[in-house]
């Protein structure tokens, strides 16, 4: 029997005490008129969120479901793997406890015809449909779907099918799920997946020949299985078993799954307070909460994964963007083109001798570094080095020209490293490398060096256990994910498959041949243990306590860093090129500016007496004091944005940012499909219950828990 959590009673209490603790309980739930505090929003939007009555209501309409996942079958499939599902409902990741479905025990398309109301103080709130599975042992979740509600249109019907997304998906804030779901099906994702998957699986050569092998017996045994098959469901056919005779017939078609499965709804959102207090509601911002909202890592702890995620990082991070800045500091203090080197020092000397030239100054140094950049051959002897210079004739050159041995010697470590995978003596290679380029410019070609350290005594393989590589080790190529898909065609060439698509389609289709020396090993291998090799599974408990508390945070910050990280590089590098000439003539614009003001107050064209005769001291002044303006405007959003008396500043912002969305659904949702003959078909099922008197899908046991049940058939 279904209970609420509200209507429960200690026992031992009177009556009077009883309908006291009520009244009581009916009072500090109450909530205050939205039209008569509506300013609440505006001077106190966390508080408004608590206490204010809602602005709309959802009426929601859980129809039914189709495809709904299975159960893992176990390793004897002796029992039924369909769900036995039900739906529960979040707002704003919290779970609403009134607004649940009823158990629909053994049917993968369940039909609950299910309706409640959701109220929402905020417009911007997140809805989530969870699907559950109800097993004896756990309540396991096996799907969602995500819509907000500032996208459906007041007083509209909305009716139809929603995607379900893997359960694997929830992670991150609701609102980037939300929105990469509104642009891409998860069934699409999936059927890509799946194609990688199969031209991967295509490469195996091993595969390919138990295929040819066992080619005949198996289409053998398959027709006789299928004959055997048909004809069960043809029998049950007979004997009037309609439904154990499709599953025979489904059961003997293996299934690849697109997504979680579908739910029919029926969305309206109704408007219960005016449209005024409704403009007032937009300054209302919903809480995320961590669960489902924050990002998650899966119970089992995939090592590789985070592997991958922190040499990811520290290669665009580090190798990308700090080693270049570091060189290119270095570039300018070690005199390495006098001319630039001097143009900086004389700007930087004129400034601290006038300091109101610095306006002047800093804009067109700005802009000079900025044109020098666009030079590639230029912008790469600035930037690169012993640490980050490509294995080429052109990176081995960057770092001859610094005429540093500590350089060459880190060139050449890494070389010898990375690419040929070896070892070497420290001393003799430092000695090695400091005479192989002579005046900034090296005595040989990549190439050459490659076969002299292979030809010396200075390096030496190690053992083959330890670094050798495999077919299917997961590598890395030129920065890119791949695995080795066989070792060839020559001895020094690896043929591997891309797992991303940002090279060529063709070469992210199909298997590519690579030299074997651009070939480094990602795979995580740990160490043997008294000549035991330990396994990555043997430590997952010990992982997952460790990750869970700090992959997450170095998650967010490398999805925060990257972005901004390569969006300022593709601006200093001219890959953004609007960017870039508009920051270039904007900087150079400020610096004639100040300059005109700067020539005119050395010439003496401004009065000493202040006062505003002749328009050249008026716009000396306003120049001279727009640093002070720009640095007044820094202070003050800093000490005053976030100020209790300042509330009403951000939520009129709010209010204006956000009174621009349209209310764009269901045309935004690529999840959504309308049916108009499953909304035929309800309403037939409408009409003959109505009839009858009779609930066709509701039974009275559906609402029991499943552990309930298992325990009970136990006994």
């Amino acid at each position: 029997m279904k209970t609420d959590s509200r209507s429960f009673i200690a026992p031992g209490l009177s009556t009077a005490s009883r309908l006291s603790d009520s009244s009581l309980l009916d009072r500090v739930e109450q909530k205050d008129d939205f039209n008569e505090k509506r300013f609440l929003c505006l001077t106190n939007p966390e508080r408004a969120l608590d206490t204010l009555s809602p602005f709309g209501v959802l009426e929601l309409g859980i129809m039914s479901g189709r495809d709904l996942v299975e159960r893992e079958a176990g390793m004897w499939k002796s029992y039924d793997t369909t769900a036995d599902a039900f739906v529960e409902v979040f707002l704003d990741d919290l779970k609403l406890n009134n607004c649940h479905t009823p158990i629909a025990r053994g049917k993968q398309d369940p039909i609950w015809k299910y309706s409640c109301k959701v109220e929402s103080v905020a417009p911007q709130s997140m809805l989530r449909l969870q699907v559950v599975d109800d097993r004896a042992t756990e309540k396991a979740k096996i799907g969602f779907v995500e819509i907000c509600l500032a996208d459906l249109p007041f007083d509209t019907n909305i009716e139809g099918w929603f995607e379900l997304r893997f359960q694997e998906n929830l992670q991150r804030t609701s609102s980037i799920r939300y929105e990469k779901h509104c642009k891409q099906r998860e069934e699409h994702i999936t059927a890509q997946a799946t194609r990688e998957a199969e031209q991967e699986a295509a490469t195996d050569e091993v595969v390919a020949k138990k295929k040819e092998f066992f080619a005949k017996e198996k289409a053998r045994n398959m027709d006789a299985l299928q004959a055997c098959m048909q004809s069960s469901a043809d029998k049950a056919h007979e004997l009037g078993l309609e439904t154990l005779s499709e599953s025979i017939k489904e059961g003997s078609v293996a299934k690849t799954r697109q997504n979680a499965g579908e739910l029919y709804l029926q969305l309206k959102l109704t408007r219960v307070v005016g449209w005024c207090d409704n403009i007032f509601a937009l300054a209302l911002t919903p809480p995320r909460h961590d669960e489902g909202g924050g990002f998650e890592l899966n119970p089992s702890i995939d090592i590789q994964y985070c592997a991958d995620e922190i040499s990811e990082f520290r290669i665009k991070l580090l190798d990308d963007a700090l080693f270049c800045m570091y060189y290119w500091l270095k570039y300018m203090i070690s005199w390495r083109s006098s001319l630039l080197s001097f143009i900086y020092l004389l700007g930087f000397m004129t400034a601290c001798w006038h300091s109101y030239t610095m306006w002047a100054i800093a804009p067109s140094l700005a802009a000079l570094s900025l044109v020098v950049n666009s030079f590639q051959s230029v912008r790469m002897f600035m930037t690169r080095g012993g640490y980050n210079s490509e294995f080429t004739d052109d990176g081995f050159a960057c770092t001859a020209a610094w005429r540093s041995p500590d350089e060459m010697f880190k060139f050449v470590s890494r070389l010898v490293q990375d690419e040929m995978k070896a070892l070497f003596d420290e001393h003799k290679l430092r000695v090695f490398a400091a005479r192989c380029f002579r005046d900034g410019v090296p005595l040989v070609t990549i190439e050459e060096l490659r076969l002299a350290l292979t030809s010396s005594k200075i390096i030496s393989k190690p053992e083959a256990g330890n670094h050798a590589l495999a077919k299917g080790d997961l590598v890395w190529v030129d920065g890119q994910k791949a695995k080795i898909a066989q070792l060839g065609p020559s001895e020094d060439q690896i043929t591997v498959l891309y797992e991303t698509n940002k090279r060529s389609p063709s070469q992210a289709s199909q298997p590519v041949a690579v030299p074997s020396r651009k070939v480094k090993l990602r795979a995580v291998r740990l160490p043997a243990i008294g000549g035991f090799a330990v396994q990555n599974w043997m430590i997952q408990g010990v992982a997952a306590k460790v990750i869970n508390g700090l992959f997450p945070i170095m998650h967010d910050f490398k999805e925060a860093a990257l972005p901004a990280t390569k969006a300022v590089t593709d601006v200093l590098t001219w890959q953004n090129f609007r960017v870039s000439i508009g920051l270039t003539i904007g900087l150079l614009i400020i610096s004639v500016a100040f300059s005109f003001a700067a020539i005119l107050h050395i010439l003496g064209e401004v009065s000493e007496n202040g006062s505003f005769n002749n328009t050249a001291e008026v716009i000396v002044l306003l120049l001279r004091k727009a640093d002070n303006v720009i640095l007044t405007i820094f202070v003050l959003a800093a000490l005053v944005t976030y100020a209790w008396w300042f509330a009403g500043v951000r939520s009129l912002v709010r209010i204006m940012s956000r009174m621009c969305r349209r209310r764009s659904a269901p045309a935004k949702w690529v999840f959504f499909k309308e049916d108009k003959a499953h909304k035929s078909l309800l309403s037939d099922l409408a009409q003959k219950e109505s009839s009858t008197g009779l609930s066709q899908y509701h039974l009275s046991t559906s609402w029991k828990d499943a552990r309930v049940t298992h325990a009970a058939s136990n006994v």
